[in-house]
């Protein structure tokens, strides 16, 4: 038996964020098919989803670094999981030219959001009116609504 497969998740991500590739293979190889399971329900294409969890894997591989426990490991994993939907679909309908722009808007909100409640605590009524607005505006003009 692998000395690997004996490990728990919070020993295998400890080592993955070492370098440890062998942990990385484990961690893999317990979190693959659920990985496919939860895009393929999204996505209902087979072919999509094995190639979006190999992305998934892979981008979790260059992340290793950054990822120090269990809770970051799953975050990373439901974020990615998330993008690679979203993106599946704009591109399916032809709507990945607008990826950038879709993508800084919501850096931009981000940024807005985080500075808005540093300052007052919270954003006021007319603030997430506007910022309404604007979302409903994107999605209409991407035909997403």
């Amino acid at each position: 038996m692998d000395k690997y497969s004996l490990r728990t998740d919070r020993e295998l991500v400890k080592l993955l964020n070492n370098g440890d590739y062998d942990a990385f293979s484990e961690i893999r190889r317990r979190y693959k098919s659920s990985l496919f399971t939860i895009t393929h329900k999204r996505t209902s294409d087979l072919a999509a989803s094995t190639v979006i969890v190999e992305n998934i894997l892979e981008e979790t591989w260059n992340a290793r670094n950054g990822i120090s426990s269990i809770g970051e490991l799953e975050m990373l994993l439901a974020d990615t999981i998330k993008a690679s939907v979203v993106k599946f679909f704009l591109i399916k309908n032809g709507l990945d030219e607008h990826l950038d722009t879709i993508k800084a808007f919501l850096i931009g909100l981000g940024a807005f959001l985080d500075e808005n409640a540093k300052k007052n605590g919270k954003l006021c009524t007319a603030e997430i009116g506007s910022i309404h607005k604007e979302v409903v505006q994107i999605r209409t003009s991407l035909r997403l609504s």
